[in-house]
């Protein structure tokens, strides 16, 4: 009983538990936010929004309960001027919208919100070029 009690401290690596996170999308993600701190104009505010990450059952409940929404994108811009610009990053060319992101897409449409999808580092780098976010142009080698 001690010994299952003492694995509650332990990461899932310590207990043998294979992760599920996908390598490319986290080393994707990184390398773009690396980016905007980078070359992104101190005049406009990001920030990654990570809710579709692979957590404890208990741990989704209590985020639902204190008001996370699905559907939200992965990344959330605020211009100098107040607007409010979104970024879904998929991890491969084709991949799918879940309904609650195509609603929140499609509530940022009617209602005049820059929303884009992403499929890889250079489409994201692109969609905040023509948003302003960054500093100069940023041309992937």
């Amino acid at each position: 009983m001690i010994e299952r009690q003492l694995d509650l401290y332990k990461s899932n690596r310590q207990r043998g538990v294979a992760m599920r996170a996908n390598p490319t999308e986290f080393r994707v993600a990184c390398a773009f936010s690396d980016t905007l701190r980078r070359f992104g104009r101190a005049d406009w505010k990001f920030s990654a929004f990570p809710a579709g990450e692979h957590r404890a059952a208990i741990t989704g409940e209590r985020l639902r309960r204190m008001g996370l929404a699905k559907g939200w994108p992965d990344y959330l811009f605020i211009s100098p001027q107040g607007q409010l610009h979104c970024l879904e990053l998929k991890r491969r060319r084709g991949g799918q919208l879940t309904t609650e992101q195509a609603e929140f897409r499609d509530w940022c449409a009617a209602h005049g919100v820059p929303w884009c999808v992403a499929y890889s580092y250079d489409d994201a780098i692109a969609a905040v070029t023509a948003w302003g976010v960054l500093k100069r142009e940023v041309r992937p080698q």
